[in-house]
């Protein structure tokens, strides 16, 4: 597999809609992902790698964690896609537990994952939590929210150290240096 991510298995489900556009809703989609994903043991992110008009390029398991935990290495998931020329992805990880809720983990990563595919152009279509009989998508809930470019770029690249303000809202001084 040259080119690819070390460590980075490609997913053999879904080759048939390789070319194809794919939708994070479509029911092929999802009942792929309750088979193969919702039924681990342990907790795994595959990534579907998108061009602009959302046809899929690649699908492959990035990473694999405990049967609690996964690190999302926002690395792996924005090298790959820059190196496949991926204009979008959707994420998908599972729950061990059955329990398709994310936790505030889950929504924080996910947060810092669309800002970050923001400022590399790289858009998060929807990041799913699939368990065996049911699949959660994060980013159609309330609660995630899509910031734009811009604040997204002075949220992350000019709050100063020791710069407090309330979780998820502009610094300030980020703020006034995006008036100028």
């Amino acid at each position: 597999m040259t080119g690819e991510t070390p460590g980075a298995a490609r997913i053999s489900g879904l080759d048939a809609l390789t070319g194809s556009r794919v939708l994070p809703g479509s029911r092929a989609l999802r009942e792929h992902l309750q088979a193969t994903l919702g039924i681990l043991a342990h907790e795994a992110l595959e990534v579907l790698f998108l061009d602009q008009g959302h046809v899929l390029i690649a699908h492959e398991r990035l990473l694999q964690g405990s049967a609690q935990r996964l690190l999302i290495e926002p690395g792996f998931i924005f090298r790959r896609a820059l190196a496949l020329g991926a204009s979008a992805v959707i994420l998908a990880h599972n729950h061990p537990s059955g329990d398709p809720r994310p936790s505030p983990d889950d929504l924080e990563a996910t947060q810092w994952l669309v800002r970050l595919g923001r400022m590399l152009g790289v858009e998060i279509a929807e990041h799913l939590i699939v368990v065996q009989r049911d699949c959660h998508a994060m980013l159609r809930a309330p609660g995630i929210s899509r910031p734009t470019a811009l604040a997204a770029f002075f949220e992350l690249k000019d709050s100063i150290p020791g710069c407090v303000h309330e979780r998820g809202s502009v610094c300030p001084t980020a703020a006034a240096n995006a008036r100028l």
